[in-house]
């Protein structure tokens, strides 16, 4: 979990890395996660490289356990539990911390991340929290969809930020696609994907 911490810049824990005096503009570009300036790394590249982690991270938390642990038998000596990082509770953390952090949420890669989350596991939180996880879809779908005027008379944060066209457009993809899986629209994972080979 330190070693996918460290290289999601706390998009994985769902917290804002802070600069610390005297950290150089390097340290501090490697603590958020981005790779070496000499790299050439674009801030697309890096929002792809962090959905990508994200959604793996979002696909392991969503995958249930093996079918005698949830069956309630008592696992064979040799299958050990998940750490609880790995577990689905982490889901919901993670979800609640990018949507109560201004600062993440403002983030142009918010929305792109926020998607890949939802998309992996979205119907397994909602199978899971049901009508919570449906209250905080449906208020992020609304957000992603009101214009900027609507959101500055709203106040609080704007999702992907309000500067940029990677950020509103990536905000109202987002948005598009919750609207889609509200009216049932949007494709479900299923289980085949979620459990795991005896």
């Amino acid at each position: 979990m330190a070693r996918l911490v460290g290289r999601s810049g706390g998009w994985s824990v769902g917290c804002v890395v802070r600069r610390y005096q005297g950290q150089s503009d390097d340290e501090y570009r490697k603590s958020l996660g981005y790779k070496p300036v000499n790299s050439g790394e674009t801030s697309g590249q890096y929002a792809d490289r962090m959905v990508g982690m994200l959604t793996l991270y979002a696909a392991i938390l969503q995958t249930s356990p093996t079918p005698s642990i949830s069956q309630g038998f008592a696992p064979p000596p040799y299958i050990i539990p998940a750490p609880y990082a790995f577990q689905l509770p982490r889901l919901w953390t993670l979800l609640s911390r990018i949507l109560s952090t201004p600062r993440l949420l403002e983030d142009p890669s918010a929305p792109q991340i926020l998607f890949g989350v939802i998309e992996i596991a979205g119907d397994r939180a909602l199978s899971v929290y049901g009508k919570q996880f449906a209250k905080i879809r449906r208020m992020l779908m609304r957000r992603c969809l009101m214009s900027e005027a609507e959101l500055n008379a709203a106040g609080g944060p704007i999702v992907g930020g309000a500067a940029g066209k990677d950020g509103v457009a990536s905000r109202m993809r987002l948005g598009l696609a919750l609207e889609k899986w509200d009216k049932g629209e949007a494709p479900k994972i299923g289980p085949d994907g979620r459990e795991m080979n005896p």
